[in-house]
């Protein structure tokens, strides 16, 4: 099975690259795996990918709600949430805790509305697409957000003009083609025991696993406690 994962730029104000949104994908699917993703930056991972600069990578509901989050460097990743999981109670919870724990939460694609307060007072960074939005309504989203401590973060910036919309705004971070394509800075084909690995971290993370099926994974495995440690 390969492993590809593809990068893509996030700027600061001055033109500096302040971090990389990561995307990992197995096989010949195109869906994104994002355990796969979280399973590549465990140890050295995230510091090879984002060149020593703050890893983007989109989360998933089970993996906020597994504690296996907890094993990525939190100086070094910022977890992005979607748009579907924002009026989730439990992901709210989790988000609490990662927060408490030290963990930049990025709120992806994000519009505001009154029952995301409490989520808003938990992020670090709101990505917000400037190409879905016209200059009144960048405006209003700027406007909700400010009494928060959170940097805003542009996506979909394309043209010089959107980026100095933007900077009149309050944005302070960039992402889109007027800087940087996503890349494919690594493909590989994974072993039969990587594959297991992935398989059974993406298990621990399934919130409908037991404990007894669990128990089988590691029993047809015996050293495989050793690879996770």
């Amino acid at each position: 099975m390969n492993l590809l994962i593809a990068r893509q730029p996030i700027f600061d104000a001055t033109d500096h690259i302040a971090g990389y949104e990561l995307i990992a994908r197995t096989g010949d699917a195109e869906q994104e795996d994002a355990g796969a993703l979280v399973n590549a930056l465990l140890g050295d991972g995230s510091r090879r990918l984002a060149e020593g600069n703050l890893a983007f990578v989109t989360v998933t509901r089970d993996m906020l709600l597994s504690g296996g989050l907890e094993a990525l460097d939190p100086t070094a990743a910022v977890l992005q949430i979607q748009p579907e999981l924002y009026g989730l109670p439990e992901v709210l919870n989790a988000c609490r805790e990662l927060a408490d724990a030290g963990y930049a939460i990025a709120l992806d694609d994000f519009r505001f509305s009154e029952d995301l307060r409490p989520l808003l007072e938990l992020a670090t960074i709101v990505k917000i697409d400037s190409a879905e939005r016209g200059l009144a309504a960048l405006g209003r989203e700027c406007e909700a957000v400010a009494p928060y401590q959170v940097q805003l973060l542009a996506e979909g910036i394309d043209h010089r003009a959107d980026h100095e919309t933007c900077l009149r705004l309050g944005f302070s971070l960039f992402q889109g083609l007027l800087f940087a394509r996503p890349e494919q800075v690594t493909r590989r084909d994974l072993s039969v025991a990587q594959i297991r690995t992935i398989s059974v971290m993406n298990r621990v993370r399934d919130l409908d696993v037991t404990e007894q099926q669990l128990e089988e994974e590691f029993r047809t495995d015996p050293g495989l406690s050793y690879k996770l440690l």
